[in-house]
């Protein structure tokens, strides 16, 4: 979105001059108007599987996805307690997701295996444990997101006033360890069904070169001399909005968090360390 708005703003300036540095051309007879120029292709690197149901793939093994610790833990009683018998993986699993079936969906069974979760609904993403109900935001998973726009174009309604056209990826490269190709380009784009604009279905593909900064590549150097032992969870630049003590908060002010006092909005956040 800020490549397309800088692009836009650029050639406007320049009086639609920018030529092969702009990565968007005008569209012939229309005022304020671009498109992706014929010549360029765009691609989407995420560093593991979006949360949602492209995150609930098969797994082959117990040393796979969200299970791996549970069954790794379930191995170290069994050797403690002198037992032989086998806690491999059930024959069919799936990984895990935190994302939580939408409002009028059906709920996860959460059985054993491989019927934990329901496929095919819409979810919204967990969010903050100890966010008060009236206080949670309703944000749909990354699967839900990148399917709809693979459809209806990565510009977003925003832009869409401006390039009319949808923009679309040539490539959605997933990295991490877990991935099945037939079941993320179903997660990701042919659940929506036929698009009413046509849209080509993007090449889903798989790179195991791991992104420096992503949770896989930290937890691999976890008790290296390089980084010791830490836990990877949001890091402290996530913005909190809190008044100073004794200020005045305003009616109704309270915070979001039921076990914190003065925390009431939470702005951005990301992985790290």
């Amino acid at each position: 979105i800020r490549l397309a708005s800088a692009s836009c703003s650029a050639d406007t300036s320049s009086g639609g001059s920018s030529g092969t540095q702009n990565i968007l051309e005008r569209e012939e007879g229309v005022a304020l108007a671009w498109r992706l120029r014929s010549d360029i292709r765009l691609h989407f690197y995420v560093s593991t599987l979006p949360c949602g149901e492209c995150a609930l793939v098969p797994l082959s093994s117990d040393s796979e996805g969200t299970l791996a610790h549970k069954w790794l833990k379930h191995k170290t009683e069994a050797i403690a307690a002198s037992q032989q018998q086998d806690l491999g993986l059930p024959l069919q699993d799936r990984n895990r997701t935190g994302a939580k079936p939408a409002t009028g969906m059906p709920e996860d069974p959460k059985q054993e295996g491989i019927g934990f979760h329901r496929s095919g609904v819409l979810r919204y993403k967990s969010g903050r444990s100890d966010t008060r109900p009236d206080a949670q935001t309703v944000c749909y998973s990354c699967s839900e997101k990148i399917c709809r726009w693979n459809h209806i174009g990565w510009q977003g309604a925003l832009l869409a006033r401006l390039i009319r056209e949808p923009v679309t990826m040539a490539s959605v490269v997933i990295g991490g360890p877990l991935y099945e190709a037939s079941f993320v380009r179903q997660a990701l784009f042919e659940r929506a069904g036929t698009s009413a604009s046509d849209a080509r279905c993007p090449a889903f593909l798989h790179t195991p070169v791991l992104f420096d900064w992503s949770r896989s590549a930290r937890e691999s150097l976890q008790g290296t001399t390089s980084m010791p032992f830490a836990k990877v969870s949001t890091a402290g630049l996530s913005i909190v909005w809190c008044p100073l003590a004794g200020q005045d908060q305003g009616p109704g002010a309270r915070s979001i968090s039921r076990n914190l006092p003065g925390f009431h909005d939470v702005l951005i956040g990301r992985t790290g360390e």
